[in-house]
């Protein structure tokens, strides 16, 4: 079965087991689609600012085949803007806290630390 690592690029990953889920299934999958709403939101930097806003990392989400969100893979960490973690850490808390699932993964992109624009997002955001 293969699965998605949900970042500013989608990378073809095969998918290893993962832990599974405490909370309800409806629980855990509003949070996981809250998570991957405000790690969107957390990408987003500026790139006429020169101090380092792409500091921070977080774990990504996985998808299967098809798009549908999965889980978070807590091995593998996106940069996002340190400015705007508050919120994504307040909803990855609350999921790793419901047992809600995780999906390590064996291939991680190499973090960047970067402002910069990115095709796929056709935004300006912190590169991987």
């Amino acid at each position: 079965m293969k699965a998605f690592a949900r970042t500013s690029l989608v990378v073809a990953i095969t998918m290893l087991g993962g832990s599974g889920c405490g909370a309800s299934s409806t629980d855990c999958a509003t949070l996981l689609q809250q998570y991957a709403t405000e790690l969107a939101s957390a990408l987003r930097c500026d790139p006429n600012i020169t101090t380092s806003q792409c500091s921070a990392h977080r774990p990504v989400t996985v998808g299967l085949d098809g798009g549908a969100l999965e889980g978070i893979a807590p091995n593998c960490t996106h940069a996002v803007n340190a400015n705007r973690t508050e919120k994504l850490d307040l909803i990855l808390s609350e999921y790793t806290s419901a047992g809600c699932k995780t999906l390590p993964i064996p291939f991680c992109q190499p973090l960047q630390d970067a402002c910069g624009f990115s095709q796929s997002a056709g935004a300006t955001i912190c590169l991987p």
